[in-house]
């Protein structure tokens, strides 16, 4: 992506892939490149966390405000995030119930276009 102007119409999801571990050290490093990509052109952004092992408490909280910064532009924001200690933590602080989280990249791209 550049800081180009965006005109037209609203582009297909964008993928941001997630580093493999998300602490307090990068969760807003993190949160600016998912910021970035909610561009007034994007519909919707995958946070793909295929290759994230780990993510604390810093980085719930940088997803969850990640979450509020794409509803207030209008772009959806989904999770990409496989079974293993990351879902797990995702399943014990329920946040499928704010952010749709998905098992794969492309289980999110078809949930994206079947809504």
């Amino acid at each position: 992506m550049t800081g180009q102007d965006f005109v037209g119409a609203r582009t297909d999801p964008v993928v941001v892939k997630l580093p493999a571990e998300i602490d307090a050290t990068c969760a807003a490093e993190v949160g600016k490149e998912l910021a970035f990509a909610f561009s007034p052109a994007a519909r919707a952004v995958i946070a793909d966390m295929t290759e994230t092992s780990f993510c604390d408490s810093a980085g719930i909280r940088m997803l969850v405000a990640s979450y509020g910064q794409a509803a207030e532009n209008g772009t959806k924001l989904v999770l990409v995030a496989p079974a293993g200690a990351v879902r797990r933590v995702f399943d014990l602080v329920d946040m499928g119930s704010l952010v749709p989280v998905y098992a794969s990249l492309d289980a999110a791209v078809s949930g994206l276009h079947a809504d």
